[in-house]
């Protein structure tokens, strides 16, 4: 069937669809509403795209039966290692793990006597952490460049074309959040390495290891921004019965607590110290559970039936 493209560089649609309303922000469009022959609506939205979730079918008035396929709950559904998703957020949830027990051994060392004992063996933690959390930020990357540039009725209609290890697609608001949040992972993998060299002055440990891991909360930050944009349409919503939302609000909370983690390690001048050592591990746990459940919310959301009648 032929199609057309209502966004440059963006995504095809059938050309007999019938665009009703599209919604975004600025330059990034997020939601369409089509109108196809048949008289149904179809809902197309950006990370229903890219992550495999089909369109909402809306039906006509009248129409008999039920779009809706019967599925097992995705609360009941764990195991789906052929999707990029499922390894996104397991190694997210890995990564997250790993960052919350540095975390807690290091507000807690008497629980944790042989490892709080070496600080090689704690930053050790940490960085393998960050390489987890790397790992799923590619994966999620190369999810958003391999989502397909064609709208179909089925998923396993759509056209994806030969596999891309590597895309510039600066107007799908997917694929910045991803190389956004790729990036900042990258940063932290800096911070949590230096962490492992003795540094003679607290110039090195600022250059090395605070300012990497200040800049990678920024870009945390941002991705999780541009999250909450692709999931809302605008620059903010309430919708607790999404599964899409609580992933966006869960990770968008655990990037505020990385960032308050970061402004309280800046070392100070004076005391070549952290400004709060108690409140950097605080807000470094709480950041790594909110991510850990944000991960864990992929699962379901990717077993979820996005249909309706």
């Amino acid at each position: 069937m032929a199609s057309h493209k209502t966004e440059p560089g963006q995504i095809n649609y059938p050309a007999d669809w019938e665009l009703l309303d599209s919604s975004g922000v600025g330059w990034f469009t997020t939601r369409t509403v089509h109108r196809l022959p048949d008289g149904s609506i179809r809902i197309w939205n950006s990370r229903g795209h890219r992550k495999g979730l089909g369109l909402e079918v809306i039906a006509p008035p009248g129409a008999a039966g039920s779009t809706v396929a019967k599925r097992k709950s995705p609360w009941l559904t764990f195991w789906a290692p052929g999707r990029l998703t499922w390894w996104v957020a397991v190694c997210f949830m890995t990564g997250a793990f790993l960052f919350s027990l540095g975390s807690v051994i290091s507000l807690v060392p008497r629980l944790f006597d042989i490892v709080s004992q070496s600080a090689m063996a704690l930053d050790l933690i940490f960085f393998g952490g960050s390489i987890f959390f790397t790992t799923a930020a590619w994966l999620q990357l190369l999810e958003s460049m391999n989502a397909g540039e064609e709208v179909s009725l089925n998923i396993g209609d759509m056209k994806r074309g030969k596999f891309r290890w590597f895309a510039w697609m600066p107007r799908r608001i997917d694929y910045l959040a991803s190389l956004v949040q790729f990036l900042g992972t990258l940063m932290f993998n800096v911070s949590t390495f230096s962490a492992m060299v003795t540094w003679a002055s607290r110039q090195g440990e600022e250059r090395f290891i605070w300012r990497p891991d200040f800049v990678g909360s920024i870009f945390f930050m941002t991705a999780s921004i541009l999250v909450l944009l692709e999931v809302c349409h605008r620059f903010w919503c309430f919708r607790p019965h999404s599964i899409s939302w609580w992933v966006m609000a869960v990770n968008l909370a655990g990037s505020i607590g990385f960032m308050l983690s970061a402004v309280f390690a800046f070392i100070t001048p004076k005391t070549t110290e952290p400004l709060n050592m108690v409140a950097v591990n605080v807000f470094t746990f709480q950041g790594a559970v909110c991510f850990f459940i944000g991960a864990y919310l992929l699962l379901p959301e990717m077993f979820s039936v996005p249909w309706r009648t």
